[in-house]
């Protein structure tokens, strides 16, 4: 998952090597071109009453089969967590989504 603030969006990815085998020589970061389309593969913030808040998540990286995690920063190091904030464009509110190297997301 790759999270563009810019964009206001977050979508799904798929790191490949150039043959397109998995695991190949894929580099654990998005690339162009990677990207998976498609209705439940994306969300748009752009047009709804949410935005991002503060961040330091870029991307979030499952690796199977073993419950492999990688958690990219904003700086693109690599973190043992990271979260990201979503609140409301207008009034109060909002929460905040944490998501760890070995695979566990939370809200709160």
């Amino acid at each position: 998952m790759k999270v563009n603030t810019s964009a206001e969006e977050l979508f799904i990815f798929q790191d490949l090597s150039s043959e397109a085998k998995c695991p190949g020589t894929s580099n654990g970061i998005y690339n162009d071109g990677e990207r998976l389309t498609g209705e439940l593969n994306e969300v748009k913030l752009g047009n709804t009453a949410a935005a991002f808040g503060e961040t330091n998540l870029s991307e979030v990286i499952f690796i199977p089969p073993e419950p492999q995690t990688k958690v990219r920063r904003t700086d693109n190091s690599e973190a043992s967590e990271a979260k990201l904030t979503v609140k409301l464009r207008e009034g109060v509110g909002q929460f905040v989504i944490t998501v760890n190297n070995v695979g566990q997301v939370k809200a709160e």
